[in-house]
């Protein structure tokens, strides 16, 4: 039994401890009290400068993006153009050819240019021989000149430049200054591409205009920017270097005219500080003035974003009006402040246990379910992202690889060949008259030849070849560490054995040709497939049925 001096201490041992965490509670509360009250006042002015960073850090963000979005639809656009004025010389260079086959007239030749160019105007045909001397050309003047004498803006002749571009493929995109059929008083920035005939012994080309291609799309991509709205109700404008407004949808009737010496209410000219800050800073730059906001009438302060584009030569901005963007979510920001300040004190304790308990709970159901949904979905995204990489590389039809997969290996060759120095050897191979089995038995038979001769070859290569469908009834063979002649041996073992065996039901009988190359150390990718396939065209020229080492 305890005497009165244990009892005490014990009583002291139980309510001491309570004592203590009681009068801390009450310490804390009253400490957090003031502390929150005391910093109310920095909490709102902290938080207006995070609000009006953010709604900086906004604006800049979406004017950087627009000028992304101007760069690269001009760089689309002239790419774009690019394969159009290639796609138009190759129209050209294979009609001269298909006229040249019929009738060997070079006259008859350069006047069907001439002809041409009375119809494509900016889009014309020029012509020169490989002296130098033009042929063919929208302006009459030049027809005759030598393009020795005609330089480029780094002192290099038009002829000595597309000399230097034909060394290398017989084709070429130049960049030139150079006059417009309807301007011949100014030089133009032009892009063309040449092609040299052989059989003519004539360089073709065309081109167009950097300025033309940059005017049309300037004016759809301001169409589009004079729509544009963003967060709340933000738009867009564009002021040229001298001070021209380009584009600004509320203020359209200042559009066209030059407002450099705007004025805000302060004496502040906005409009060259943004001029200067957006030429002077590559990054962007904000500026801050007063003006008239189109909502309230009122004149309030605005911030505004500046960048220069290059591509449109003319400064991009956007902006807010700081009191209508914040107003309201400072107001916000007090009255959670006052709120939280009113219940702090009733719901401490309660809040805190029952979010404690509540939170240990929750997380550990959340987290046992969370594990197996993720467990699940990684497993069918594993699954998902390896059928996709399997169809992108494989040929649907056939099962066997496509002709990504192929480019991808062939790359891999050639330069494991080049670093090891050893050598391998490619078959581009063609189904004789494959398209008289179409028409015969129908697709269906066909479908069901290619399928079976693919699994065929498939069975009888060696585990290391590569074995693609190129296209259509074409396939390609990669033979690593493989020479021409053992390649040809591979070749005629398969071509034997193709023709000895029935893949379908019916008795359907074909032939294969075949075109094989070796790997030499200047080759490049499109290099040796081309040689292929002029090995297999020799083979299908020749007869069918064979096979051409080249």
């Amino acid at each position: 039994m305890l005497n009165k001096v244990e009892k005490e201490l014990v009583k002291k041992m139980f309510f001491y401890p309570v004592f203590i965490v009681v009068i801390s509670f009450i310490l804390v509360v009253f400490s957090s009290y003031y502390t929150l009250y005391t910093f109310k006042s920095k909490e709102v002015d902290k938080n207006t400068k995070i609000l009006i960073n953010n709604k900086k850090n906004y604006l800049k963000e979406n004017v950087i993006n627009l000028s992304k979005d101007i760069d690269n639809a001009l760089q689309f656009s002239l790419e774009e153009t690019k394969k159009n004025v290639k796609h138009r010389v190759y129209l050209i260079y294979y009609a001269i050819k298909s006229l040249y086959s019929l009738n060997k007239n070079k006259t008859f030749i350069i006047n069907y240019l001439n002809t041409l160019n009375t119809y494509l105007k900016n889009h014309y045909i020029f012509a020169y021989d490989t002296n130098g001397i033009v042929k063919t050309h929208i302006l009459k003047s030049f027809i005759g000149k030598n393009t020795k004498k005609i330089y480029l803006i780094n002192h290099m002749s038009v002829f000595e430049r597309n000399k230097k571009i034909l060394n290398k493929n017989n084709e070429g995109f130049i960049k030139k200054y150079f006059y417009k059929p309807n301007n011949k008083n100014k030089k133009f920035l032009k892009i063309d591409f040449i092609k040299y005939i052989p059989e003519l012994n004539l360089i073709i080309g065309s081109g167009e205009y950097v300025d033309e291609i940059k005017n049309k799309l300037e004016k759809q991509i301001f169409q589009r920017i004079m729509m544009k709205r963003y967060g709340n109700d933000y738009y867009f404008f564009i002021i040229k270097k001298d001070g021209t407004l380009i584009l600004n949808p509320t203020y359209k009737s200042a559009i066209g005219k030059n407002i450099l010496n705007l004025k805000d209410i302060n004496g502040k000219y906005f409009i060259k500080e943004m001029i200067k800050k957006a030429l002077e800073n590559k990054n962007g730059s904000f500026v801050v003035y007063k003006w008239i906001n189109p909502k309230t009438g009122k004149i309030e302060k605005k911030i505004s974003y500046v960048l220069f584009n290059k591509s449109i030569d003319a400064i991009i901005g956007s902006g807010l009006y700081i009191q209508e963007d914040i107003a309201k979510n400072i107001n916000d920001i007090k009255k959670n402040l006052n709120e939280e300040f009113k219940i702090f004190y009733r719901n401490l304790v309660i809040i805190f246990l029952i979010i404690l308990i509540f939170s240990v709970f929750l997380s550990f159901i959340l987290f046992r379910k969370l594990k197996n949904v993720f467990f699940i979905y990684d497993k069918l995204l594993k699954e998902e992202k390896k059928k996709i990489e399997y169809e992108s590389l494989h040929d649907p039809l056939t099962k066997i690889a496509n002709r990504r997969f192929f480019n991808q290996k062939i790359k891999e060759e050639i330069l494991r060949a080049k670093r090891y120095n050893h050598t391998f050897s490619i078959a581009m191979v063609d189904i004789d008259y494959f398209k008289k089995i179409n028409d015969t038995y129908g697709h269906d038979i066909g479908d069901l030849v290619l399928k079976k001769m693919a699994s065929f070859i498939k069975r009888h290569i060696r585990s290391t070849d590569i074995f693609a469908r190129w296209g259509g009834e074409e396939f390609m063979l990669i033979f690593p560490y493989t020479d021409l002649q053992k390649a040809k041996q591979i070749c005629e073992k398969l071509k034997k054995e193709l023709q000895e065996n029935e893949f379908v039901q019916r008795p359907v009988k074909f032939t294969i040709s075949c075109g094989i190359t070796e790997f030499r150390k200047d080759n490049n990718i499109e290099s040796i497939i081309k040689r292929a396939d002029e090995a297999l065209y020799e083979a299908k020229n020749g007869g069918r049925d064979r096979i051409v080492l080249k």
